[in-house]
Parts: structure tokens; sequence; C-alpha cells
């Protein structure tokens, strides 16, 4: 089951003033259902995603990180309001993914590719 419609990934686009990458639409449009189920307690989609950049943002001001989002960033995934991935939209259509935790100094990345993300479901990690 899809986790956006088209539609809604396209009103994204606009909000954000991105191009999301390929990879990232077919995990939305529910290419990629097993690590879907995977991510219960994640805010992943629709009802979230239009927010999250900002909530992540300010998970960044109360931790008094000096680091902020790239202006070409999209975050994808928050979970539990204390830790957030994300990925810059640059026109890759299979991007770095970066994660923040709260309590840490910034930023890291975490995997070269968004398909490594993906990957990592199949791998129990």
């Amino acid at each position: 089951m899809p986790i956006c419609t088209k539609r809604e990934i396209a009103q994204l686009e606009r909000q954000y003033s991105v191009q999301l990458p390929a990879i990232y639409k077919a995990f939305l449009l529910g290419s990629y259902p097993d690590v879907e189920a995977r991510l219960v307690g994640s805010d992943i989609d629709m009802r979230y995603l239009p927010e999250i950049r900002r909530w992540a943002q300010e998970l960044l001001v109360e931790n008094d990180v000096g680091h902020q989002l790239p202006s070409d960033s999209f975050v994808f995934l928050m979970h539990q309001g204390y830790q957030f991935m994300y990925f810059p939209c640059d026109g890759t259509d299979n991007p770095p993914v970066f994660y923040y935790l709260e309590g840490d100094e910034k930023p890291r990345l975490i995997f070269e590719r968004f398909s490594e993300w993906i990957a990592s479901f199949s791998r129990g990690s």
C-alpha cells in the first residue's frame, strides 16, 4: 500500500521547492512494503511530512546544535521526536542519508545511498 499518492508527492515537492529523488518516490508509492512495515512508530507519511522539516529544525535548536539543515534537504523520517533522517535534493536519484539523534553534536552520514538504507532492512539492521 502506498505511503503517498503521486498527487501528494507533487504537493511535497511544491511545498519544499525540491525535486524528490526517484528511489524515494518509489518508496512513497509502495515499492518497498517490507521497509514501511518495519517503521512502526516513525513519522513517514502525509500526516507528518508537511511539518517534519520544521520539527527537525526545532530539535536541532533545542539541542543547541550549531548545524542547520541544508536548504535543499528533505527530512523523510522522524522517530518519536528525538531522531530524524534526511537526504539532499540535489538532482541525485539515489542520495546519501544523514541521521541525527538527540544529543549528537550534528547530523552524520549513515548511508552513501538511499538504496543502502532500504537494503539495511533486509539485513535486519
